[in-house]
């Protein structure tokens, strides 16, 4: 959103170009007084002017980005921000990658000075205050590789790991390398993209950047600067000796400027105070951990104030605000600008200001800056001359009103002093945000998800060896990685010895199956409907076509279950709801954010139902803090607007309490009378709000399950909101069904579900999914290790440094107040309360409250000691530390859970998971907390976690009575059998074509060496994934692609992978043409399909060749010549087959048969080879 043309209303300005003058010359006053509003608007403009490189200095870490933020849109290029480490001074661990990189990105940007822009950096007090290595140290370890220059690869990369960098197999992230024979990819914070670098010999043949998304090469460059990783001290990986020179004098981001930089202060005083809180806070940091006995450095490991204004004697300075002086004058351009009014969500006041601002001489210009333009823009055009919001304002305003879809922190009016007019610049600007229009700003960085992009092949990272997982047609095995296995190449009578890699999967009886590459795509990880191991499947036994077979009934039951009540439904008739009204127009245009796509479809989905004369049954899905409240909310207010009732139906009082505070707040302006009935109301209070329902004075009732009780009697009901239905009891659900046929139902979950299953049910359930994630949210910091009390001690006072709140989990209720004593005797200052599921409802409820109201003063609970009860739907922004005590006794998705219990702020959030120092662990608890080290975010353990969650969502909407089938076939299949089902019903209920049957296994067994080498491609995890990648493939456009990307990652393609790809374009012939399988016996191949039999023999005869040989379900010919010739040939022939297929009548049907027959399915007629799958027993 570039709103350049308002930084160019500012840089025009004399006074502007006065200072910038004073600047130049060395004569800039010390401070300029500027208004906050202001300040983005001249540094943009005074960068514009100086081209020099600039320091943006905030007084703190959300007013950093915040300005970051302001000036990515206003400035002529991007600005760079200057990270604060996420670890606090005197942490043992160093701070996560990402913000390693960023600040790398910094110092390498300032230490190379390259003939670009000069940059400009913003950054805050927390940040400057963490050392960083010496320039010196920094420009003695950059080295720089020349395209045709000779490299020594060994040394190279010995020096790589030295400054920082780490080995990966696939680069996705500043600092990672990848070696693969003769390529070497890197990514350093020197260069906005990865780079590969291609060698010939020792030479450098080609160097490209590529996307880390695609992994895909795009411009070629003449050389790669690798500069070193900010954190490392050269020569040690530790990080509590990083930065510090033998000198013991601690280097800055100061030491990184020239004489031409330009240091800006936002507001000195604040900046003071601030730097002298986090040196107090830091103080005591120290003073706890000496008095746990620790070693600590006499020299502090930051950069206090007085060394900070020390180095910046050196360095031209200019305060925005006010210095440290306090002088009281301004300077002429600050005079200028003058406070905006405020409108505190009253749009009509809004509109009549802006109406008469509006000029017919354009001496005033007003430029509303909103995420909310375009409803603004909507609702003045329906009063005055149409305008329609743009997205970007490159140039000045030409119009006298000007409406933008952006954000910035505030506005202003500014007017030209004399001296302007004088040049012919007497035009007024107004410039309002949401601050001022909504009195309520969250800075837009907030909201942005800046996702970094993953290689194409971690949609496939969900294995890893000893995983149950589901093969289509064998059943329920154990993945145990990839096989190499001896196979004859040649003939029967000339034996030609190759390699061809499986996937080996392991069942009852210790049978073994080797499943050849291209059919990894009928292999899926298991997930069932709980943590039990399941039991495996015993080869050739029947059982798993039995299973299937009884779920495949199970989902046909289910699928027509769900279709008759989506008729019932279709039957029933209510009044349709009104068209949106100008109130509804202008309170959802008081949002304080901007909706996500998906949250808009949302919102969309539900007012498209309202308005049919059909009641209403929407599932809303997404998680915490994704906005679902406000879809049911913006229901709410539509509902009460046509005269009816809105019930919000909660589990738990705490819960009942926050939607209460968001809808009060929301709808504070309008004549709604909102009510709550919970444990927290007195009897008189409940007396009155029955009263009110009765009688219809209460629009909005919010409450626990007291509101399904025959007391609560409403006048009339037109909505009910149902938040986590599957947490209510079974009476509940009972009487919510019934409730289902007379009134509209929003049902709100956090609990994710497949998207198989969300797109199989499209037609006859309404579902919308909200995925999209609000914030910018930190990776969360994990601490995996034994029980240590001065680690305890130190992550709870740290929080509390910071006015934060700890969940502290322990789960055996007998214990936990002895856990209590032993808390209250590390931190005494803390104020602990206890919660478990054995206290009374009020009691748990009032604890709970008083947590997630935060607070101050006695009332307020820093620690809260539970066991595993944290309400999943509970949004506690201030919590941001977990505790979990035994660790090792919780499941792998219990703890990814757990750890999503903070972190859901853009305050960094840790996570500590602790075992008994003395007890030792399973071996599967060891592997799962390895599993939660492994992974601080994204990654494939997270992915495990998330789709454990989404089967068991998918387990809370189909209910318990598909339990069993689940288990016995694995969620993932189980889904896909519902959606087939429906999709087939649903095609024969409406007359439609029926969807194609699913493609059958098909086996390709020709004499080939296939697979990617290890030569190619040494990490297997990264070969397993990019094998199921290629099963997946659908088109030949997709196989294409996939050669071109594979040659790009790693080379030049060898005859096993180009085998590989040959598969993968027979299977797609294979599947067009119905064909079970493709072998070879001796010297002749053999095509087995049933459309063989419906074709005329002397044609098809014609057609491949005399040496054809036409049976009832196959073909034969002869394999001859060099095997190019004979794949060239094998390929013409199943086209050939293909295209006299598609000019076939329809088969007709036949009873279905089972797509499993036992072990005589696996027979080939040549037993010396391998079976394309081969079953071990034993």
């Amino acid at each position: 959103m570039p709103l350049r043309g308002l930084t160019e209303v500012i840089a025009h300005a004399s006074a502007l170009e006065v200072l910038a003058a004073e600047i130049g010359s060395g004569r800039a006053p010390v401070s300029l007084g500027l208004p906050r509003a202001a300040r983005p608007f001249v540094l943009a403009a005074l960068q514009r002017h100086l081209q020099r490189p600039i320091v943006y200095v905030t007084s703190s870490v959300e007013s950093s980005r915040i300005a970051t933020d302001a000036l990515s849109n206003l400035s002529d290029a991007p600005p760079l921000h200057f990270a604060e480490p996420n670890t606090a001074f005197y942490d043992s661990v160093a701070p996560v990658r990402e913000v390693i990189a960023q600040r790398s990105v910094v110092l390498a940007t300032l230490s190379l000075r390259a003939d670009h822009r000069p940059p400009l950096i913003v950054t805050s007090p927390r940040a400057l205050m963490h050392p960083v290595l010496p320039p010196a140290a920094f420009a003695q370890n950059t080295r720089v590789i020349r395209r045709d220059a000779a490299i020594h690869l060994e040394s190279a990369l010995e020096h790589w790991v030295k400054i920082g960098y780490e080995g990966e197999p696939v680069v996705e992230r500043i600092g990672a390398f990848s070696r693969r024979g003769g390529i070497v990819d890197v990514w350093s914070p020197a260069h906005p993209l990865p780079v590969r670098i291609e060698l010939f010999g020792d030479i450098a043949d080609s160097i490209r950047a590529f996307d880390p998304g695609t992994q895909r090469s795009s411009e070629s460059l003449t050389q790669i600067v690798i500069a070193p990783l900010e954190i490392a001290e050269i020569g040690s990986r530790q990080p509590e000796t990083r930065h510090q020179p033998p000198s013991g004098k601690l280097s800055s981001l100061l030491d990184y400027l020239d004489d031409r930089a330009l240091l800006v202060i936002d507001d000195e005083e604040a900046l003071r105070e601030a730097w002298r809180t986090l040196e107090e806070k830091a103080q005591r940091e120290r003073e706890t951990l000496a008095e746990s006995g620790m070693t600590v450095d006499a020299r502090a490991p930051y950069i206090s104030w007085d060394e900070f204004t020390t180095a910046r004697v050196r360095v031209q300075t200019l305060v925005l605000g006010q210095s440290e002086a306090g002088t009281l004058s301004a300077h002429p351009l600050a005079r200028q600008f003058v406070n905006p009014p405020h409108f505190a969500a009253q749009i009509t006041p809004l509109l009549d200001y802006l109406k008469t601002q509006h000029s017919a001489d354009d001496s005033i210009k007003t430029v509303v800056v909103s995420r909310q333009a375009a409803r603004l823009a909507e609702l003045w055009s329906e009063r005055h001359a149409a305008i329609a919001a743009q997205t970007a304002l490159d140039e000045p305003p030409s119009g006298a009103l000007t409406f933008i879809s952006a954000a910035l922190p505030a506005g202003f009016i500014w007017r030209p002093e004399a001296e302007g007019q004088a040049r012919g610049r007497t035009t007024t600007f107004i410039l309002l945000t949401d601050g001022e229009i909504y009195g309520y700003v969250r800075p837009e960085w907030f909201l942005r998800t800046r996702a970094r992009k993953a290689a194409p092949e971690k949609a496939f990272a969900d294995w890893q060896p000893g995983d149950a997982v589901v093969h289509e047609d064998y059943g329920i095995g154990i993945y145990r990685g990839l096989v190499r296995l001896t196979v004859n190449t040649g003939t029967a009578t000339q034996p030609v010895e190759g390699e061809r890699e499986y996937l080996l999967l392991e069942y009852a009886d210790g049978d073994r199956l080797y499943v050849p590459l291209h059919q990894l795509d009928r292999v899926s990880r298991y997930v069932g409907s709980d943590d039990a191991r399941p039991p495996l499947d015993k080869l050739g036994s029947g059982q798993w076509e039995r299973a299937k077979q009884k779920a495949r009934g199970a989902a046909a039951e289910l699928a027509r279950d769900l279709l008759q009540l989506y008729a019932e439904r279709e039957l029933a008739r209510r009044p349709p709801f009104s068209k949106d009204t100008p109130w509804q127009i202008e309170m959802e245009s008081a949002f304080p954010f901007i909706e996500t796509d998906d949250q808009l479809q949302a919102i969309r989905a539900v007012k498209a139902d309202m308005e049919r004369p059909q009641p209403m049954d929407r599932l809303v899905v997404g998680d915490v803090g994704f906005g679902k409240t406000e879809v049911a909310l913006r229901a709410a207010f539509k509902a009460v607007q046509d005269g009816k009732q809105v019930a919000v139906l909660v589990p738990t009082t705490v819960l009942a309490q926050q939607h209460w505070n968001t809808f009060t707040q929301r709808l504070a302006p309008y004549p709604i009378r909102i009510e709550m009935l919970s444990r927290f109301r007195t009897s008189a209070e409940k007396r009155a709000v029955l009263q009110g329902l009765r009688d219809g004075t209460v629009d909005i009732v919010i409450g626990t399950h007291a509101l399904l009780s025959q007391e609560v009697q409403f006048n009339d009901l037109g909505l009910l909101v149902i938040d986590e239905e599957h947490r209510f009891g079974v009476a509940a659900k009972e009487k919510l069904k019934r409730l289902r046929t007379q009134v509209d139902v929003l049902t709100l979950t956090a609990t994710p579900i497949p998207r198989t299953l969300y797109l199989g049910l499209s037609g006859v359930r309404a579902i919308s999914r909200i995925e999209t994630p609000p914030a910018e949210r930190l990776p969360i910091i994990s601490f995996i290790g034994p029980w240590d009390d001065a680690i305890v001690q130190q992550a709870i006072r740290r929080e509390l440094d910071r006015e934060g709140q700890v969940f502290f989990v322990h789960n055996r209720v007998q214990t936990i107040h002895l856990v209590e004593q032993k808390l209250r005797r590390l931190t005494p200052e803390a104020n602990i309360a206890v919660a478990h599921g054995q206290m009374s409802e009020r009691e748990l409820a009032q604890v709970m409250a008083r947590f997630a109201e935060g607070g101050a003063g006695a009332d307020r609970i820093d620690v809260l000691l539970c066991t595993n009860i944290i309400e999943s739907g509970l949004d506690i922004p201030n919590a941001n530390t977990i505790i979990v005590d035994h660790a090792d006794q919780f499941g792998l998705a219990e703890l990814y859970q757990l750890r999503g219990r903070v972190g859901r702020s853009t305050i960094q959030a840790y996570a500590y998971f602790l075992h008994a120092r003395q007890s030792p662990m399973t071996p599967e608890a060891r592997e799962r907390l390895a599993t939660l080290r492994e992974t601080a975010g994204l990654g494939a353990g997270y992915s495990i976690a998330l789709r454990d969650l989404e089967m068991r969502g998918a387990g809370e909407l189909l209910g318990a009575k598909q339990s069993g089938h689940i288990a016995a076939i694995g969620f993932d299949l189980y889904t896909r059998l519902l959606a087939n089902q429906v999709q087939m019903l649903r095609a024969m209920r409406d007359g439609a074509p029926l969807p194609p049957p699913e493609p059958k296994a098909v086996t390709i067994d020709l004499p080939l060496t296939v697979g990617l080498p290890e030569s190619y491609i040494g990490d297997a995890a990264l070969r397993v994934q990019l094998y199921r990648r290629a099963a997946s493939l659908n088109s030949e456009e997709e196989i294409r692609a996939f050669e071109a990307e594979l040659e790009d990652r790693f080379g030049r393609l060898p005859p096993a992978a180009r085998n590989l790809t040959y598969q993968l374009r027979l299977k797609l012939l294979a599947h067009a043409l119905d064909a079970q399988s493709i072998t070879t016996d001796g010297d002749r191949f053999i095509i087995r399909a049933e459309a063989i039999g419906r074709m005329d023999a002397r044609h098809v005869r014609r057609l491949i060749g005399e040496d054809a040989l036409i049976g009832r379900m196959q073909v034969t010919f002869r394999r001859y010549g060099t095997p190019e010739q004979w794949k060239q040939r094998l390929m013409d022939v199943l086209r050939r087959l293909t295209e006299i297929k598609a000019t076939l009548p329809p088969a007709p049907t036949r009873p279905k048969q089972s797509a499993h027959s036992g072990l005589a399915a696996l027979a080939t007629p040549e037993g010396a080879r391998l079976p394309p799958l081969t079953q071990d027993h034993g």
